[in-house]
């Protein structure tokens, strides 16, 4: 390690005159990176350069408790201070904003309820890209510490060694064959693991209080926020969120950011989504496209003309639906047998018989559909 890094140290407040301000003391260099190896401004360990424009860290939350951030018992200059009442109690918050470096900052003083916290929440890829990502560590942290320079400018002071993660979300940029939309009947079949499913157009959402799964169209969302069109790619986004603390400490097992940077996120995102999402509902029924539809109408037009073909396409329709429902064809036939003689039964059993031999290849080529968009998703989805 080179000489001029010295080790982050905080000491007890010192006495203070009238109107001086109460603090504690951070000494931390501005050249001191100590989550991790030292190395020259020039150099990057080549373990660590794992720079990726389709997966990384999309939102990386910290948390600084009482003793491990300083900061002048007011409120700082240029920062807004907000009052939250309710109605057993009232306390004071303290916010601000940096559009340039790209992060939210909020100061909870301490209270009669509980000690004061500083809390960052900032996205370490958008400086690079407005929607490609990074997981390179030293890219991350050299952002915190820009971070934390800005906020040294309005005398906040944090310890950087002992900054907690309090949400990470991490995310893969996926390029589809289709839209979404062609893609609900493999996402019907998924059944994230103690988690609800929900759906908003597009958007298909995985989460439980802690954690939450989600694919959407990135395209989309970025040109709904700049109000125009955007020349970029039809990317889909898939994003594993830990929404809390502890669930950030369930996934990777720790929650200090010099642990996590040195965690493979490609592994645990891979884990999370294999364990939890690509889970399979079984007895998903498969639904017509027009192909489809248009394939079997022509088929009972050959086999019975144009004049009964309607008909019969609407009990070959019937028939599909209960051959691929639980017991659907043997209910029928049990009702048949209940409800007609022997002769009757035959005939209709034949029936039956002859509209399955028509729907024979189009279940074929409908479940070949689904099995292709079906391992479309569950091999993209995944991080190469």
């Amino acid at each position: 390690m080179p000489k001029d890094n010295k080790i982050a140290q905080i000491t007890p407040p010192k006495p203070h005159g009238e109107g001086e301000c109460p603090r504690m003391t951070i000494d931390i260099p501005d050249n001191y990176c100590p989550l991790l190896p030292q190395t020259t401004p020039q150099t990057t360990p080549p373990d660590l350069n794992r720079l990726s424009n389709a997966f990384g860290v999309d939102k990386l939350d910290l948390i600084f408790q009482k003793g491990e951030f300083d900061y002048c018992q007011t409120r700082p200059q240029k920062w807004t201070e907000k009052t939250i009442t309710s109605e057993t109690s009232k306390s004071t918050k303290y916010f601000y904003q940096n559009g340039e470096i790209g992060y939210i900052a909020e100061i909870v003083p301490d209270s009669t309820l509980k000690d004061g916290y500083l809390h960052i929440s900032a996205n370490p890829s958008k400086p690079h890209h407005e929607y490609e990502l990074t997981n390179n560590p030293t890219q991350i942290f050299d952002f915190y510490r820009s971070v934390c320079a800005d906020l040294r400018k309005y005398s906040v002071e944090v310890d950087m060694e002992r900054a907690k993660i309090s949400r990470l979300d991490l995310a893969h940029n996926i390029l589809l064959d289709h839209d979404l939309l062609t893609y609900n009947n493999v996402f019907d079949t998924l059944q994230g693991k103690r988690q609800f499913k929900r759906a908003f157009g597009e958007t298909r959402y995985w989460k439980n209080g802690e954690n939450e799964f989600i694919i959407y169209d990135k395209k989309r969302e970025i040109i709904e926020h700049h109000k125009k069109r955007i020349n970029m790619p039809n990317v889909t986004r898939a994003e594993v969120k830990a929404l809390k603390g502890r669930s950030v400490a369930k996934i990777f097992g720790v929650r200090f950011l010099g642990d996590i940077l040195e965690r493979n996120f490609k592994e645990e995102y891979n884990l999370y989504v294999t364990e939890r999402i690509l889970r399979t509902k079984f007895g998903q029924q498969l639904r017509f496209d027009f192909e489809e539809m248009q394939e079997s109408f022509l088929n009972c037009i050959e086999k019975f003309g144009k004049r009964h073909a309607i008909g019969h396409f609407y009990t070959l329709v019937g028939i599909i639906q209960l051959s691929e429902s639980k017991n659907g064809l043997i209910y029928l036939q049990e009702l048949i047998k209940e409800n007609y003689n022997e002769r009757t039964v035959r005939r209709q059993m034949s029936k039956i018989n002859n509209f399955l031999s028509i729907a024979k290849p189009l279940q074929q080529k409908k479940e070949q559909n689904f099995i292709v968009l079906n391992d479309e998703i569950r091999s993209k989805i995944l991080v190469a």
